[in-house]
């Protein structure tokens, strides 16, 4: 007799077992389609045995305007005769068109630094008149703030919510400036040591476009993205990071996740110089204590700072979040070698982002005291999580499978799965080195998970397509909730890591 309890599980295995033996059966379409709903229902996927039950997210946080791209370029007044220019910090108006315009044509999400401080809140004044929206007539912050047209923003303030999500039962602790508006839109239970009601919160503008939109005569969106600008203060400086390191004595976390170095590119050289050490010495302080530390990285326009930032910090974390864009600007900051960058596409195939990956983490584990044993790598048509064989880290396939899920259902602004609603872009076959041709040989297939795994000199990849949404109602935050999620389904082991 089988248990009733039992039950449940019994029918998850047999129902796995017919998928693997009717895949042989199936047309290419009817494959995709099995893969799309094994992807975003999520059968396949395995918790790991001993989860991270308290998770501390810092450093920043802030309020998120988000507006049509297109709509306030317009409203704006600003010449859509324009061409795609990548600039490193905003100085204009026609400089957010141009960067718009890269943004759009490459496919390519951007965050930048608005320099001139009446600049930027002049499109702050001209968003919030926008359809859609409460107009106001100061410009002060804690005006802003009483309008219900702002979300949630800021990579740790939205990790530390999808975390909260996706386990109600998680302690979760959130270092970061947080006032009366922010607070009153995260969850209740989320922890906030740094919680100061009058506090100044900074907002950033979230610039959205859809797949088709057009920008003048040469400017069309090659799929759905965005583009952030602010001019923010307290979270470029950091302001947070010595509470954050206050609280982990008292909070005890099983993981630490860090956020929101990206932001110090704003800051004159002299200044991002000595806050990156003051990052490093708290990583240091961290990982010499044992507890898994995940840094979350964002788009950073300064290569000079980003190759300093490089350096000095992103040996030290155990594990590292990055979109195709960053793990692109990383290697350009740091003159990888062997790569042309200027035949390599925004938007690189798989061969291309394994080589990067492999540089990557053989680049960093130079440093005598890395600690970097797992990178997640997300782009729109697949995700990659890669670890060190023998490493602390573990359950890559679960968890590169629940960031491709997540992708998916928060794309579209739903819980439950439609295949109507989804594409696969991932191409079915692909070689894994653009460089070593000997590893480009080597043929790895989709297991029944729907996930292709390979090893290489030590680094063991796996691969998920990601159910794209064909029409998403949302692209801010996308990177910070696949990376919350692959966080919840790995496994660290501490003993392997001592």
């Amino acid at each position: 007799a089988v248990r009733m309890s039992a039950l449940p599980v019994l029918v998850g295995v047999l129902l796995m077992a017919l998928a693997i033996v009717s895949r042989t059966y199936l047309s290419n379409d009817e494959r995709k389609d099995l893969l799309l709903t094994d992807i975003v229902v999520g059968l396949t996927l395995t918790r790991p045995s001993n989860p991270a039950r308290k998770i501390a997210v810092g450093v920043n946080t802030n309020l998120d305007l988000i507006v049509s791209a297109v709509g306030l370029l317009r409203a704006l007044g600003v010449s859509s005769d324009v061409e795609p220019v990548d600039h490193a910090g905003l100085a204009s108006l026609q400089d957010l068109s141009e960067v718009v315009c890269h943004s759009m044509v490459n496919c390519a999400g951007i965050e930048r630094v608005f320099k001139g401080k009446e600049d930027f809140w002049n499109t702050v004044r001209m968003a919030t008149s926008l359809p859609h929206s409460v107009s106001f007539s100061s410009v002060s912050v804690v005006h802003l703030c009483a309008h219900m047209q702002y979300h949630l923003g800021g990579n740790a303030g939205l990790m530390a919510e999808k975390l909260f999500e996706l386990d109600s039962h998680l302690e979760v602790l959130l270092a970061a400036p947080v006032g009366k508006k922010i607070k009153e839109l995260l969850h209740p239970q989320i922890l906030v040591p740094t919680f100061t009601p009058n506090c100044v919160e900074e907002v950033h503008m979230i610039l959205e476009y859809s797949s088709g939109d057009t920008w003048g005569s040469t400017c069309q969106a090659a799929c759905a993205n965005r583009v952030i600008y602010s001019h923010d203060v307290s979270n470029s400086q950091l302001h947070s990071l010595k509470a954050f390191q206050r609280s982990l004595d008292e909070f005890e976390p099983d993981l630490v996740v860090f956020s929101g170095a990206h932001l110090l590119e704003g800051q004159p050289q002299g200044y991002w110089e000595g806050r990156v050490q003051d990052v490093a010495a708290f990583l240091q302080h961290t990982a010499a204590s044992g507890i898994p530390l995940h840094l979350e990285l964002a788009t950073v326009g300064n290569l000079n700072y980003l190759s300093y930032l490089t350096e000095s910090i992103l040996h030290l974390p155990s594990s590292l979040g990055l979109n195709e864009q960053e793990l692109l600007s990383l290697a350009k900051a740091s003159r990888a070698p062997g790569f042309d960058f200027a035949s390599l596409p925004a938007k690189p195939g798989v061969s291309d982002v394994s080589d990067l990956l492999h540089w990557l983490m053989s680049h960093l584990s130079k440093n005598k005291s890395a600690s970097l044993s797992r990178v997640h790598f997300h782009t729109l048509a697949f995700h990659i999580v890669a670890e060190r064989v023998g490493g602390p880290w573990s359950n890559g396939c679960s968890s590169v499978l629940a960031g491709a899920r997540t992708a998916a259902l928060q794309a579209c602004a739903t819980q439950h799965f439609d295949p109507a609603l989804f594409t696969l872009q991932a191409p079915e076959t692909f070689a894994l080195s653009s460089s070593d041709q000997q590893v480009a040989q080597r043929t790895v297939d989709f297991d029944s998970s729907g996930v292709a795994r390979w090893e290489r000199e030590g680094l063991r990849y796996y691969l998920s397509p990601v159910p794209v949404c064909k029409e998403p109602l949302r692209t801010v935050g996308l990177g910070d909730a696949i990376s919350a999620s692959g966080l919840l389904y790995s496994q660290f082991n501490k003993l392997l890591r001592s």
